[in-house]
């Protein structure tokens, strides 16, 4: 069963695949992996965003 079906997202499949893809190929401009932020909490961010999970 897919995230939709589930719940678990309630937006359009197209639309957001097309959002998140521009937005992580967009991540190399602005990413450092020095920064504030670690690629496992970048990437737990966003599934967070993307699947409504609770932080």
């Amino acid at each position: 069963m897919d995230a939709r079906a589930q719940g678990l997202m309630s937006y359009d499949p197209f639309v957001w695949r097309r959002l998140l893809s521009g937005a992580i190929f967009w991540t190399v401009t602005w990413y450092r992996p020095s920064g504030p932020v670690s690629l496992d909490q970048l990437t737990d961010m966003v599934l967070e965003m993307a699947l409504k999970l609770p932080a």
